[in-house]
């Protein structure tokens, strides 16, 4: 079975790529067993960040799921 090639050109939302550039820097430093899991509790943390509902010391602290 071929799968034709397109010339089509997908754009991902600006800033995602740092989204999931974080969540790989986790997963390669946490090693979880579960990594979808681990991905929906990292985004979770994020989400609750950004909606203010966790207070941030520093502006480059760094979110891991345990948190």
């Amino acid at each position: 079975m071929s799968v034709p090639f397109s010339s089509t050109n997908l754009r991902v939302p600006r800033g995602f790529g740092l989204i999931l550039e974080g969540l790989a820097r986790e997963v390669l430093r946490d090693q979880p067993g579960d990594i979808p899991s681990y991905a929906a509790r990292y985004f979770n943390v994020l989400l609750k960040k950004r909606e203010g509902n966790i207070h941030i010391k520093e502006p480059a602290t760094v979110v891991t799921p345990s948190e």
